[in-house]
């Protein structure tokens, strides 16, 4: 195989849209965006634009991931009136638009994209409190209710989609 596509690195202000210099998005299989899109100035323009770029590969699956602003936490804190941006997280000061599981199916599918897969993240709960019995107790403990209710008990969105064949 040639990975010499692997080598290229190119420096890209996405709230400009996506990555376009030249680049045939028909010759990918996955489009990945990871914690990306809640920094960006107008998410909805961008995944217009972006599928423009790929709409002549319907057989590209885009993967994206962000912040659940409905899980729990956040949700008990409104409960008691804070809503307090920080330097990680959820709120995290480089947040300009935040998502539930609906808002962020409706920017896809406002599209004509296909949700393929919909999947709930945990909170890392090893990485904020270290790696104790405890804090893998409570991400399985929270995998266990993202079980019970992704949309309540998801740290973070996970999706993988497709657009819709005409």
């Amino acid at each position: 195989k040639n990975n010499s596509m692997l080598n290229k690195f190119f420096e890209h202000n996405l709230n400009e849209g996506p990555l376009e210099l030249g680049i045939d998005y028909s010759n990918y299989d996955y489009i990945i965006m990871l914690d990306v899109i809640e920094h960006l100035d107008n998410p909805e323009n961008f995944i217009k634009k972006l599928k423009l770029l790929i709409e002549k590969n319907n057989n590209v699956k885009l993967i994206f991931s962000t912040p659940n602003i409905a899980f729990f936490i956040i949700r008990i804190s409104l409960l008691f009136g804070n809503f307090n941006y920080a330097s990680k997280g959820i709120l995290d000061f480089t947040h300009k638009r935040l998502f539930t599981f609906r808002s962020f199916s409706t920017l896809f599918e406002r599209e004509n994209f296909k949700i393929l897969k919909s999947k709930g993240i945990p909170a890392p709960f090893p990485v904020v409190l270290g790696e104790t019995k405890i804090s893998y107790f409570m991400l399985k403990l929270n995998l266990i209710l993202i079980k019970l209710s992704k949309k309540l008990f998801s740290f973070q969105i996970f999706f993988v989609i497709q657009i819709i064949n005409k």
